[in-house]
Parts: structure tokens; C-alpha cells; sequence
């Protein structure tokens, strides 16, 4: 939620009606802290891929992170994360690379529901280059916290056998690379905001 008036007046205008909405509950994220990182450690610096309104950036510094990075291409959105006191960096998630970030190493990194297997249907080479270079992106100990909306695409028009074999490859590239798959049930998703017009809900973790 933002209650910051001039926070308020530049989200106003941002693509995506869920982060224009001042009022948007902060609730998925309290249940993620809770269920995930209510042991952990926050200080150093965490990367947050689509940050919406910041709410995971927030609760980290209230947490005792010492900065929170952000891929965000939407101007507004943009700017909020700056008035807001964090580091964005203008650019597609689909492309992430180290270099965006200056080659840093995070403690953590953290996308709630801005990546999509789908991007990646002609292009699977371009799906394992995004998962590894997340993982190059992670300090030796670091985390990784990865809901993906995925979403099918209205401008294909794809069988059951190809979305299937979509998401089977996606969880096949962060499997082999040592992340944990959690399949989630609908009272799940619903708990920590992944839920919706998507061909599944799960999460992917790392060293959590």
C-alpha cells in the first residue's frame, strides 16, 4: 500500500492496474516473509526483478538490507523505485544480464510473478541463458526466490502438448541447475499472490 501522495501521483500512470492501485494490499508479501525468510538475515544487497510497488524492497531495508536493486521498464515505475530510494536499472527482464547490475553479487534475488516461460517458445537457448545468468548474479551463499506468471500467450495459438512441454522445460532448466520446484495448491497461490490466468502456479527456490 502507498500512502505517500507524491509516491501516489507517479504510480498513477503506470502500465499495470494492480501497481497503480495505492491501495494494494501488502499482504502477499507478508505471507512470503513469513513462510520463507522469517529466519533470515537481510543485510547486504538483494535484486528485485519487476518490483510492482516496491513492497519487497521495503520490507528487506525494514529487515536491515543495505540496498535493493530493481530491473523495471516501465517509466513510472521507474521513477518510483528512485523516489523511493532504490537502485533501478531501465530494462527488459526478458534480457537480464549481470552487466545491468554493474556485475554484482546479491544475498538474494527475488521475482514475483514478471517472468514467463513463454517469452522464450522459439528461443529456449535465450530461457537458459536468463536462469544462468540469475545464478551469476548471486553471491556464493545467495538465494533465490522465483514465482514466474506464466501466463499462455493470446497471440499463440498452442495445443496442450506444446504449453505442457513448455513449462516441463522450464522446470527442467532450474532442476538441473539445483533449484526446488514447489508446486503449489490453490489456497497457496492465493496466500502469496501467484494465482490467476496462468497454465500453473509454483515457485522456484535456491539455498532456501
Amino acid at each position: 500500500m502507498l500512502t505517500d501522495k507524491k509516491a501516489i501521483e507517479i504510480v498513477s500512470t503506470a502500465k499495470q492496474k494492480n501497481v497503480r492501485d495505492p491501495k494494494r494490499s501488502r499482504l502477499h508479501f507478508e505471507n512470503i516473509f513469513d513462510s520463507f525468510f522469517s529466519q533470515h538475515n537481510f543485510s547486504g544487497d538483494y535484486l528485485d526483478m519487476g518490483p510492482g510497488q516496491y513492497d519487497f524492497g521495503v520490507m528487506a531495508k525494514e529487515r536491515g538490507a543495505d540496498q535493493c536493486y530493481a530491473i523495471e521498464n516501465d517509466p513510472p515505475v521507474i521513477e518510483l523505485g528512485k523516489y523511493l530510494g532504490f537502485e533501478v536499472r531501465d530494462a527488459n527482464i526478458k534480457l537480464y544480464a549481470p552487466a545491468l547490475v554493474e556485475n554484482r553479487k546479491f544475498s538474494g534475488v527475488f521475482n514475483k510473478f514478471s517472468y514467463n516461460c513463454f517469452w522464450y517458445l522459439d528461443n529456449p537457448e535465450a530461457h537458459i541463458n536468463f536462469v544462468d545468468n540469475v545464478l551469476a548474479s548471486l553471491s556464493a551463499d545467495g538465494w533465490a526466490w522465483i514465482a514466474p506468471w506464466n501466463g499462455v500467450p493470446k497471440s499463440k495459438d498452442l495445443s496442450e502438448s506444446q504449453i505442457e512441454t513448455q513449462l516441463e522445460l522450464q522446470k527442467n532448466i532450474f532442476q538441473e541447475r539445483g533449484f526446488n520446484v514447489r508446486m503449489l495448491s490453490d489456497k497457496e497461490a492465493k496466500k502469496f499472490g501467484v494465482h490467476g490466468a496462468v497454465a500453473n502456479s509454483l515457485i522456484f527456490t535456491l539455498n532456501l
